[in-house]
């Protein structure tokens, strides 16, 4: 198993199998051509943890943040794994996703 998005390469999750850690954000799109995903999910994971818009717990306070960041393990850079950050927070691992609804 090789590492397929931007994160750790040093703290890979479900292999031993080290990869590269570029200590960075990449373009959208770096892994795409390489490694092409099914459904185009390319960059869900690693590069930066993306702001979800329901909360993380019954407080209220803190909002989910989900795929993980360049500098996160593998461990945290999966689907399964939810961040949480006050809406407020900012960082140079920190991003969102637009998405565009299209009716059929």
């Amino acid at each position: 198993m090789r590492n397929e998005s931007n994160i750790d390469g040093a703290n890979p999750f479900g292999t031993s199998t080290k990869g590269a850690y570029l200590k960075r954000p990449t373009p959208v799109g770096s892994y795409e051509a390489k490694y092409p995903h099914p459904w185009g999910l390319c960059d869900m994971h690693g590069n930066v943890w993306e702001w979800c818009e329901n909360y993380y717990d019954s407080t209220n306070k803190s909002r989910v943040l989900r795929g993980g960041s360049w500098n996160g393990s593998g461990y945290v850079c999966r689907a399964a794994f939810r961040g949480s950050s006050a809406p407020v927070s900012r960082g140079n691992d920190i991003g969102f996703r637009v998405v565009l609804s299209l009716d059929f």
